[in-house]
């Protein structure tokens, strides 16, 4: 293979490379915009709703603050609650709810019952079987969603993260990272190549100006010259 042809295969292959990387990065792209349009919209949902974010957006994470579910849920549990059928509850769901003091509360199923309007709803009641069902009827409306996991012991972190003060710590961590990880970051191979070429190129300007010099007449022969 003669060496033009070497070099015209290698820039193929560069360029197909470039390509395949540039395809990648769009998708990406594209996937990191819209995951941040989900979060932003998730998080903005949150604050105008917050009691109805798991049913329209699918999901929503709570942590348990009272031993009243123990020992399935111990307090700084992370509870992930999820969207789920009002009509399709039954007893030994573990189901999320606003109570009537307008918090959150996760318990048992207990059964389904009447309200004095004839509105279907039901009752629940804590882990305890030795305790009384809970006094308060919950309707549809009232039912945030079914308990389908939990991550143990990180509630009183998230708390703290999800507080004004930890979320500005996120920030200027953040922030920090980003900074230390830009200057001290390693050039890349075309900024390495870059570098190089113009390392070159300065050594060129230096020979060609050396070569000038040995060039040039010294003034003694030039006052010899004159002379003649």
């Amino acid at each position: 293979m003669k060496p033009e042809q070497e070099v015209v295969t290698i820039d193929e292959e560069k360029a197909k490379k470039e390509k395949v990387k540039a395809v990648f990065g769009w998708i990406g792209y594209v996937a990191s915009l819209v995951v941040l349009a989900y979060l932003i919209f998730y998080f903005v949902f949150n604050l105008v709703s917050p009691n109805l974010t798991a049913r329209y957006m699918g999901f929503k994470g709570y942590v348990i603050l009272t031993e009243s579910m123990a020992p399935e849920l111990v307090p700084n549990d992370f509870v992930f609650i999820t969207a789920y059928d009002f009509d399709d509850l039954k007893e030994g769901d573990i189901v999320a709810f606003v109570d009537p003091n307008n918090n959150v509360v996760v318990h048992y199923f207990a059964e389904w019952t009447v309200n004095e309007r004839g509105d279907a709803c039901f009752r629940t009641r804590p882990a305890d079987p030795e305790k009384p069902m809970d006094y308060w009827r919950i309707t549809k409306d009232k039912f945030v969603g079914i308990y389908s996991g939990r991550i143990p012991k990180v509630g009183g972190f998230l708390r703290v993260v999800g507080s004004p003060i930890g979320l500005i710590a996120i920030v200027v961590i953040g922030v920090s990272i980003y900074l230390i990880v830009h200057i001290f970051k390693k050039p890349t191979k075309e900024k390495q190549e870059e570098i190089a070429q113009a390392g070159v190129s300065k050594e060129n300007i230096i020979e060609a100006e050396a070569e000038v010099v040995k060039e040039e007449p010294k003034p003694e022969e030039e006052k010899r010259e004159s002379k003649e």
